[in-house]
């Protein structure tokens, strides 16, 4: 039924025909019908199994079920290697996902040739509370916050005393030309998506 509503849905697409549109309402209509169904006798088959003698053992196994489906995936215990065969060893995972990282942040993008610039003469220009202004604007808020654990909406809360800070800061850093050692690291966290 669902196969079947999402091919009148892809032939609908297509043509972007009236009778095929039709066509597809119906199917889509059915097919959520026959969800309902399939739905509503799977949970009459649970109701039964909590009314049986065996009840306990099945709340507990429920229970556990559904606490198993809601934790994160706290460690990647297996991954499939370039071969698609699946790695379990501890080592072996751990390899392969350095392996991946490394040619997925070393890998050489083909660059358009850019017209040089002529060089500036004099002094590095410092940074001015219009352009720190302009970049605190810019992020995105409720992203996740780098190495320092401070997010965007906290500088944003400090309003200019925060804005004149980071002016400051950029300048001095700028003028000593030496990058904070912590910005030169990054921390990767593979989020599995249940696929």
């Amino acid at each position: 039924m669902v196969k079947a509503k999402k091919d009148a849905y892809k032939a609908w697409q297509k043509t972007k025909s009236l009778s095929i549109l039709a066509e597809y309402k119906l199917k889509k209509k059915e097919a959520k019908a026959a969800v309902a169904r399939a739905k509503n006798a799977t949970m009459d088959e649970l109701y039964d199994k909590l009314e049986s003698s065996q009840a306990g053992k099945h709340v507990f196994r429920l229970a556990k079920a559904r606490r198993r489906a809601s934790l994160d995936v706290a460690e990647v215990r297996a991954v499939k290697n370039e071969d698609g065969e699946i790695l379990r060893d501890a080592v072996a995972v751990k390899e392969r996902w350095r392996a991946y990282f490394e040619h997925l942040l070393n890998e050489e993008i083909p660059r358009k040739e850019r017209n040089s610039a002529e060089p500036v003469a004099g002094p590095i220009q410092p940074w001015t509370v219009d352009e720190v202004r302009m970049a605190l604007k810019k992020m995105k808020a409720g992203k996740a916050s780098g190495p320092d654990g401070i997010p965007v909406e906290a500088w944003r809360s400090l309003g200019e005393l925060g804005v004149r800070w980071l002016t400051m800061f950029f300048n001095n850093i700028t003028r000593s030309e030496k990058i904070p050692e912590a910005w030169k690291d990054s921390i990767i966290v593979p989020i599995f998506k249940r696929k």
